[in-house]
């Protein structure tokens, strides 16, 4: 072989390293202690119920311009955003299932997650795109990142959080920090709970308060009820306690498809999010514990498209993603 080929083959290597490149060798912790935080009773607020009947059924060919108001309390349309659409959806890995954005508005990170007949694969990507430049910086090699709706840009430590675990709520999970710069996953930390189940959404507010929910369909405060659990996430110890429950949490009611899709944190206005197939709730995270029912905003919108993914921008723009397509919100939030 002459010695230009295998200069050619090794820089290839190399570059092809580089471009997937994931750390196999993270280390590894384990916490006895239990993550979830002892059962305890919180206050429930009864907030109003708003029609929602999405019956999330699009398909490739149901592309939107733009996903308008249906009913709610709070006005939010949204306008297919269609330069990040195409960046995110061309040639693309299986299917979105979170993004998060870096403060800076320069870099979106997108879990992609592997398309199967069960649903119940745990193998996945994770993506980093450039805004600025409209390209593909970097992508991991096909990862076991659960089903990926809990990746998340903590602000404070510089880094990205995953909650790995399946498609349902468990008693035990693992909790990777990754490298928003190689993508090298840095620490897993293996944790369960002793008292409610870990759920794989998470976001983190600017004061690097971790936030997660379930949605509860057999719990004393009735079907279908969203409880709001805070505590702290970090490489040597993470704790996340029940701290307040909403009454009725978003989503159609009577579809089995109606599970939590995804949260996130607008620093613009200092609230946290809910998403559900075809509605978005929010409420302010300062008062999370004694949240009164004029707190609670809720907007449904007039689609049937199943909701993956939502960020915010430094400016509060909602960046809200579909199976095929990513919005950008009409006004800040």
């Amino acid at each position: 072989m002459k010695k230009s080929t295998i200069l050619l083959v090794s820089v290839t290597a190399f570059l092809l390293l580089m471009f997937y490149s994931v750390n196999t060798d993270a280390k590894v912790i384990k916490q006895h202690t239990s993550f979830m935080g002892n059962y305890k009773k919180v206050a429930c607020v009864n907030n109003k119920i708003y029609s929602n009947h999405n019956k999330s059924n699009d398909s490739y060919a149901d592309r939107s311009h733009q996903l308008d108001f249906k009913c709610g309390n709070k006005y939010i349309q949204f306008i297919n955003d269609r330069k990040i659409s195409k960046l995110v959806y061309k040639n693309h890995y299986g299917t979105v299932q979170n993004i998060t954005m870096t403060p800076d508005n320069r870099y979106l990170f997108v879990e992609y997650h592997e398309i199967s007949s069960t649903d119940n694969s745990m193998l996945g990507e994770i993506a980093k795109f450039d805004l600025k430049n409209h390209k593909l910086v970097k992508k991991t090699s096909e990862k076991e990142f659960g089903h990926g709706q809990s990746l998340s840009y903590n602000q404070h430590e510089k880094v990205l959080y995953l909650i790995v675990l399946g498609r349902n709520a468990s008693q035990k999970a693992k909790i990777m920090r990754i490298s928003p710069y190689s993508l090298k996953i840095l620490s897993e930390t293996r944790v369960k709970s002793k008292s409610y189940l870990i759920s794989d959404q998470l976001a983190f507010d600017k004061h690097n308060h971790a936030y997660s929910y379930t949605r509860s369909s057999n719990n004393i405060n009735g079907k279908n009820c969203l409880r709001i659990y805070k505590g702290k996430l970090s490489k040597k110890h993470s704790r996340l306690n029940l701290k307040q429950v909403i009454r009725h949490a978003p989503g159609h009611n009577d579809n089995t498809a109606n599970i939590p899709q995804s949260m996130a944190y607008n620093k613009h206005n200092n609230r946290i999010y809910f998403v559900a197939n075809g509605e978005i709730m929010s409420v302010p995270s300062h008062k999370i514990g004694h949240l009164k029912r004029k707190d609670v905003q809720d907007t449904v919108l007039n689609t049937n498209k199943e909701f993956e993914g939502l960020t915010f921008d430094s400016k509060g723009y909602a960046y809200l993603a579909t199976r095929y397509q990513i919005f950008r919100s009409s006004r800040p939030l």
